[in-house]
């Protein structure tokens, strides 16, 4: 049976909105910005991914390696990476930030922009690690779309995720696609609707800079999310419209098939992504839920200590690393 853990997370009295903390939960900057080196992963259509990856001098091959994968509109550069690279370094972790198909310094080189439900990109770069370094147990993060991709992926893998992937770990996870925009496109909801097309027509014009002989697409800001994938991300990867995107790629028909520890965390009052979805969902024994009371998108403005400050996300992510790897 799932574990399921009640959190109370404690915000300032001011900041118990869900849509408070996401927004003031974005904003920020990282203590630290580490180094990173880069390390391309090609992909069996010919394309190619861009990894970023910081380390300390003293880790080696046999010490644990974290790869951590974005959410809608973000990159190796998204603030929650920034934040979480230089603790988990400090740590003795070595960190792997995948950006997707044409995010971050991976723009340019590939023809395909990145979809919500494509976990066997992120199943290459793994591979590619594990050659590399075989005695490095590796864990995943995913944050909000992200978090489907990875849960996607080690509930496709099933049992043969035991060799791969030691551990996964995913915060805010859109398990259920069509649920999750169908939220964003609602009026109380309008800002994150503007923000998530905002950043998805630059990126699409941007990708199109770099491979001009690619079919127009008209797109716009001004279209909801359903629409924009209708009319972009199912033509250009061949679904059968948005509905049929978001059946094919949602995690929630793979979760009872995890075989490796997984933690999910995720607030009750999260605007953009209902909870009811994940504590209903039909996950596996080897799953813990973390149910935050307060918290919205990724926020999870606590005061946590003197070291973590209001950053309570980050305190709980690198205390679950930390325990489940002990």
């Amino acid at each position: 049976m799932v574990k399921f853990k009640q959190l109370h997370v404690a915000p300032p009295f001011m900041l118990k909105s869900g849509h408070l903390q996401t927004i003031l939960g974005s904003f920020g900057r990282s203590r630290k910005i580490l180094d990173s080196t880069q390390k391309i992963i090609s992909l069996s259509d010919g394309d190619q991914l861009c990894c970023e990856i910081s380390q300390s001098n003293e880790w080696n091959s046999s010490d644990p390696t974290i790869v951590m994968v974005h959410g809608l509109g973000g990159s190796y550069k998204s603030l929650y990476l920034q934040r979480l690279v230089p603790r988990l370094v400090k740590a003795g972790y070595r960190t792997v930030r995948v950006n997707l198909r044409g995010c971050g310094s991976g723009q340019g080189l590939a023809r395909l922009s990145y979809h919500g439900g494509n976990s066997r990109d992120v199943l290459r770069v793994v591979r590619s690690l594990k050659n590399e370094f075989p005695h490095s147990n590796i864990s995943l993060i995913g944050f909000s779309l992200g978090g489907n991709i990875i849960l996607k992926l080690v509930g496709e893998l099933g049992s043969a995720a035991q060799p791969l992937i030691s551990h996964a770990i995913g915060v805010c996870p859109a398990i259920d696609l069509m649920n999750s925009a169908q939220l964003i496109q609602q009026k109380k909801n309008r800002v994150y609707q503007k923000y998530f097309m905002k950043s998805l027509c630059e990126q699409v014009k941007l990708h199109h800079q770099h491979f001009p002989d690619l079919p127009s697409i008209h797109i716009h800001q001004k279209m909801n999310l359903i629409e924009f994938d209708e009319k972009y991300t199912s033509v250009i990867w061949g679904f059968n419209g948005a509905f049929d995107y978001y059946e094919q790629s949602s995690s929630k028909y793979h979760l009872s098939n995890i075989q490796i520890p997984c933690d999910i965390l995720y607030a009750r009052n999260d605007p953009v992504i209902d909870h009811r979805a994940i504590s209903d969902a039909s996950w596996s024994d080897t799953t813990t839920l973390w149910c935050a009371t307060n918290g919205g998108h990724m926020g999870f403005l606590s005061w946590s200590g003197r070291d973590y400050g209001l950053r309570w996300m980050d305190y709980q992510i690198m205390n679950i690393i930390q325990t489940t790897q002990s």
